[in-house]
This record gives C-alpha cells, structure tokens and sequence, in this order.
C-alpha cells in the first residue's frame, strides 16, 4: 500500500481474485502455521483466500464449500490439529453447521437441531486457552451463545451467556488482566460487556 492514499501519484495495483460471487457478506481473518487468510462466504458457497508469501508468491484461493453461507469461521475446536469449519446458511439464516476437514474436504459433521433465527455475531480464538466459538443471532431468542468442544463427552457443547438481546456482533479480549466479551446487541439498542467467570 502507498505510504499516502491521497497523493497524486499513489497508485493501487488491484488483483481479481476471484468473480461472479453474489452475496460476498461474510469475511473472517482467520490463522493457519501463525499466518493470516481470509474466509469469504458468499452464496456461491465458502472460499479460503492465502496472500502472498515467499513459499506461495501468488495469491491462492481455494472452495471449501459448496453452500451458500453468509458467514464462516475455521477453529480448531477438539484439538485434533484440524480446524472446524462454522457456517451460517443461507444469507443470515437460521441454519447453524460445524463441518469436519476429511481426507481433505469438508463434510457434515453438526447441525443444529432447532433453527437460530438471523444468524449474525460471531468470534472465533481462544477464551481462557480454550478453543471458542461465540455466536449471536437477532431474531426468535436472540441468543449470545459460546461454542466449545467437551472432551470428556466427545461432543460439541453450547453455552447460553445471555438471551432477548439480539447480538449484531461480538468480540473477545483481554485488557488490565481480565477477559472481556463485548456484543452489540442491535435489537436492544445496547452495546452488552460481559465478564467470563474465572
């Protein structure tokens, strides 16, 4: 990028990386080996796109699925070395799945049982060194939910955190000490910060 923007002679050399995709909602910065890639979902199903690097000196994008979603992000949630893959289908919809990396493509592993109406917020990284997922949908119950693996039941585990909300967005960090979630809750006009208990 030009130091400057705004200068006369600040040039952007822009690359098509890929064309055609509609609904091109859904953007996650997620890692792989310590470097960043983007997740792009869009109605033409979910795409991993890797920047340049000196192993890879081109761009490289890559279809992981085949299903229109307006929102994804990979984890590692049971510690497999393999990420999980979360979708929210169709265009924030109310249909939650987890998709599981085999020998190389991504296959139902999870659907939710009950539909989670507008599927809207969601976070991935580690809470307390625990892989984490939090969710947030804006319409039915209007859920902020926290996504985990339970190793002792060999399953995934949902936790309610609040409910009527609405969380638009969510995020998690850590600042003075302390873990923090803080959701914009757009039905109820709030920004919510809450406190995971130690």
């Amino acid at each position: 990028m030009p130091e400057d923007l705004l200068a006369e002679d600040a040039k952007l050399d822009l690359s098509v990386l890929a064309e055609g995709l509609t609904r091109n909602h859904g953007y996650y910065r997620c890692y792989e080996n310590g470097r960043p890639f983007s997740l792009v979902s869009a109605e033409n199903g979910v795409f991993k796109v890797t920047p340049p690097s000196p192993e890879q000196p081109a761009w490289k994008l890559e279809k992981l699925l085949d299903e229109a979603c307006s929102d994804g992000t990979l984890i590692d949630l049971d510690g497999d070395g393999l990420p999980e893959l979360l979708t929210f289908a169709p265009f924030h919809g109310d249909v939650l799945r987890i998709w599981r990396l085999v020998d190389g493509r991504y296959e139902l592993d999870y659907a939710h049982p009950e539909p989670v109406e507008f599927l809207h917020a969601i976070w991935s990284g580690k809470i307390k060194g625990k892989p984490t997922i939090l969710i947030g949908n804006r319409k039915g119950k209007r859920e902020l939910l926290a996504l985990t693996w339970d190793h002792d039941h060999n399953k995934y585990h949902f936790q309610l955190l609040d409910s009527d909300r609405g969380p638009a967005n969510v995020t998690y960090f850590e600042q003075d000490g302390k873990r923090l979630i803080v959701a914009t809750n757009r039905e109820t006009n709030e920004v919510a910060m809450y406190v995971p208990e130690d």
